[in-house]
This record gives structure tokens, sequence and C-alpha cells, in this order.
């Protein structure tokens, strides 16, 4: 693409926006909510491909954000998931820990869940082999969330 043309040579990358589907469209919601994850639970209830990926999967996932008392526990059991607003010290099967401005990086910017804890960004608490074999799982939360129209 030619220098001059949205998206070409020299001028960043214009993200795409990503169709929602869910009981949200065109609300916002504020991002450090636990309505965020109550949207995000209602999402991945009504998805086809997640509900077929997780039919056999019965997790816990906490989200942390590293200045806040409270995180959000996502439980997924056989494809049913539900959120709830908890303290950062309830045990979970996976801790995702990160400071907000990271979080909004992930949701605003597209960037993938598993980049940033490679990274070291985001820090992961549980079994490694466990959340490698949940892989595919995972990028189907991480793509849902990112349809959640929310206010940072």
């Amino acid at each position: 693409m030619a220098p001059g043309v949205r998206g070409g040579r020299g001028y960043p990358r214009v993200n795409r926006r990503v169709k929602t589907t869910h009981a949200l469209r065109g609300r916002m919601v504020k991002y450090d909510d636990i309505a965020y994850f109550d949207a995000l639970a209602d999402a991945l209830n009504q998805d086809a491909q997640f509900q077929s990926k997780a039919s056999s999967l019965k997790t816990s996932l906490l989200f942390v954000k590293k200045d806040r008392p409270d995180g959000a526990l996502l439980r997924i059991d056989g494809g049913k998931v539900s959120a709830e607003n908890v303290p950062v010290e309830t045990p979970a099967e996976f801790t995702f820990t990160a400071p907000y401005d990271v979080w909004v990086t992930n949701h605003r910017d597209s960037v993938p869940l598993e980049k940033l804890i490679m990274t070291g960004k985001v820090k992961l608490k549980g079994s490694i082999p466990k959340i490698m074999m949940m892989k595919n799982t995972l990028t189907l939360i991480d793509a849902k969330a990112k349809t959640i129209p929310a206010e940072y």
C-alpha cells in the first residue's frame, strides 16, 4: 500500500472492529467492573464454538488488577460460565495478574493474552501443562472478551 493510504507504510495499523454478538450490543460497561465479566460470561454461554470446546472443562480463572483489592473470578463448568467479584486471595486454578493498563492494552489494543503472558506483563499462577492444554479455549475467551464494549 502506498504512503498516505490508511494502514500503509508509515502509518499505524488500523484496528478492525469486531462484531458484537451478545446481549450488551450497543451498551458500554466499565472495564474494571464486574458487569464487564458478567457480559463476558453471558457471551461465552451463548457462543456455540466455545460451548463445544469447553463442554468437558471444569476450571476457575481469576483475573486480578494489581492496584485493586478485588478480582473477577470466571468459573467454567461443562461449558457454563459464571462470573463473580472476589477478593484477590480467593483460590482459583489459574490466576492472571497485571496492572490495569496492561489489561486495557489487552482489550483495547487487541494484544493477545498469550503474548502478554509470554512477555511477563501478565503473571500466571497455575499449572503450565494444563493451561497449555486449554490454549484454544483461552484464545476463544480472549477473543470474545474483546467484543464486549467497555469504557476505561
